[in-house]
Order: structure tokens, then C-alpha cells, then sequence
């Protein structure tokens, strides 16, 4: 089950939090202790299997974003308005005894179509039609494959 952290209650979660930013790969922007405040996470830790994952939510304005996705959305959406954001990762443990298994393909399945649900009730809670989300390279081809993970 994943725990939606606002910011509020980062201080509850605070290895978590930690856990979960040191192992996102580079964000291509600078993840500042400002922005860090102002972050809702959606996070999963399974201690017993090593696997520490989820997403990092906040609002930036579409100006800050990558050219090729503000042309398209200037149309809709005024460059001053925030958009939400949400960066995705998982990631395991040296030692993580799914290495040595064969579920680790399931695992990572169900890993992902649980956070999908978990982002579109964000979604639905915040009111907003749509969420920017960053995959690396490696996260894009484990969800590329999921039906429920509609524009990837």
C-alpha cells in the first residue's frame, strides 16, 4: 500500500523522504529545500524485499517546463498557471531478494499499477486534469507495457 505524505507530515517520514530522493535519477532541475516543502509524496517501502519506490508531486509553472510539451499546452493552459508534476522511481536494495527471483517482474507490475491508481485519486483530490510525469529511460519501459498507463 502506498502513504500519501503532504507536507505537513514530511517530518513523520523523514528517512522515507530521503530514501526515496537519493535514489531518483537526476531530475534535471535542482530539487531545492523550497520546492522539497511544498512536495506531496506518494511512497512504498517493502523492507523485507529491499524495494523502496513511488512519486514526488508538486506544481511548477508551465513556462519551467521543456519546450516541446509548453507549445502544445499554451493553448490550453496559461504559462503562469502551476501544473502538478510527478517524478516516478523505484528502486532496490543491493541485497534485495528479488534479484535472485522470478518475481521481480510481477512485483515491479503490480508496483506500478498500484501507483497509477494512487495517482489518479491524487489527481481526482486536487482537482486537476492531467499530470506532467517524469520517467527515466528505465522507468518508461516498465510501464510502457501497462494498459493503465494511458499517454506513455
Amino acid at each position: 500500500m502506498f502513504k500519501t505524505i503532504e507536507p505537513k507530515h514530511h517530518c513523520f517520514y523523514k528517512p522515507l523522504i530521503e530514501h526515496f530522493i537519493k535514489s531518483c535519477p537526476s531530475l534535471g532541475f535542482e530539487f531545492s529545500n523550497p520546492l522539497q516543502n511544498r512536495t506531496t509524496f506518494i511512497l512504498k517501502e517493502d523492507q523485507k524485499r529491499g524495494v523502496y519506490g513511488g512519486a514526488m508531486l508538486f506544481k511548477r509553472k508551465l513556462s519551467d517546463f521543456p519546450k516541446e510539451l509548453v507549445k502544445p499546452l499554451s493553448n490550453f493552459i496559461s504559462l503562469k498557471e502551476p501544473i502538478w508534476e510527478a517524478v516516478v522511481s523505484i528502486s532496490f536494495e543491493d541485497d534485495s531478494p528479488l534479484y535472485t527471483s522470478r518475481e521481480v517482474e510481477q512485483f515491479c507490475q503490480t508496483f506500478y499499477r498500484n501507483l497509477y491508481d494512487a495517482l489518479v485519486k491524487f489527481g481526482k483530490k486536487e482537482r486537476t486534469g492531467f499530470l506532467y510525469v517524469s520517467l527515466d529511460s528505465g522507468e518508461y519501459h516498465c510501464v510502457e507495457g501497462l494498459t493503465l498507463w494511458p499517454y506513455v
